[in-house]
């Protein structure tokens, strides 16, 4: 990174840590004069570090990661150990999933990959709308509400077009998934499906996705398809995919198209 592009530039695209102590290794091997492998580790406690004018809540990091330099000038980053600490316990804590991050020449975030095991779908939820990430991203999650068990996810996005492509593919045990909205359902309008304590896998992406699911006790929500939205049921196996279709306006869901494969 150009440090020079740091302090009192707007166009500074890395985070920029304002105080901090901590200890900092570096290697790097070079052909012609050029670095194409590098290897770094950090720790560093008492953070203040801000991204893109925000205050980032990250108190403490410890922190090793491999960078290869391409030649177009952006860089991928992996990950072999990656701890962030807010101050009141773990925020964020990777080890050995290798999560990466392609970097664009100026320092951008142009690409990355999360993936994850078994986890709690609410503290997992809770922690990654507090990460630093894409607004069109933050504002796809943010209206989610989700508890349960998952057992695997996979998570990849790229900025390289706008908007921002997303990518999930999960497996997950009695969980509940219910996006809430903001503005009224408007007559003979469709939004996404909500469900609780069902149990399958699925992928979703920014255009849509598609569900495996099964369970018990299982509460089924189709806002717009039926009078009544919610639909209980005792036992319940079945395949769905939908679209989604972006609304003309950034505070507006977006439209839904919704097949119902199998039930």
């Amino acid at each position: 990174a150009d440090a020079a592009r740091q302090p009192g530039n707007p166009e500074a695209a890395l985070p920029l840590i304002r105080s901090g102590q901590g200890s900092l290794q570096l290697w790097s091997r070079f052909d012609h004069g050029r670095p194409f492998d590098m290897l770094g580790r950090l720790s560093v406690q008492g953070i203040a570090a801000s991204y893109d004018g925000r205050a980032l809540p990250i108190r403490a990091a410890r922190i090793e990661v491999r960078g290869q330099p391409a030649e177009n000038g952006e860089t991928q980053l992996t990950f072999g150990r990656l701890e962030l600490d807010d101050g009141r316990g773990p925020l964020f804590k990777l080890s050995g999933a290798q999560p990466t991050l392609t970097l664009a020449a100026d320092g951008r975030p142009l690409a990355g990959r999360l993936s994850f095991g078994r986890f709690d779908a609410a503290e997992m939820a809770g922690m990654l709308k507090r990460l630093p990430v894409p607004d069109d991203v933050r504002r796809r999650f943010e209206p989610f509400r989700v508890a349960g068990v998952v057992e695997r996810l996979a998570i990849d996005w790229s900025a390289r077009k706008t908007p921002t492509r997303l990518a999930v593919d999960l497996a997950f045990e009695r969980l509940s998934v219910a996006r809430e909205d903001a503005t009224p359902l408007a007559p003979g309008e469709l939004r996404m499906p909500a469900f609780a304590n069902v149990s399958g896998s699925g992928r979703l992406t920014e255009a849509g996705g598609r569900l495996s699911l099964k369970g018990s006790d299982v509460v089924l929500r189709f806002p717009g398809l039926f009078e009544d939205p919610a639909v209980p049921l005792d036992r319940m196996a079945a395949e769905l995919k939908w679209t989604l279709t972006p609304a003309a306006r950034a505070d507006e869901p977006p439209a839904v198209e919704m097949a119902i494969e199998s039930f």
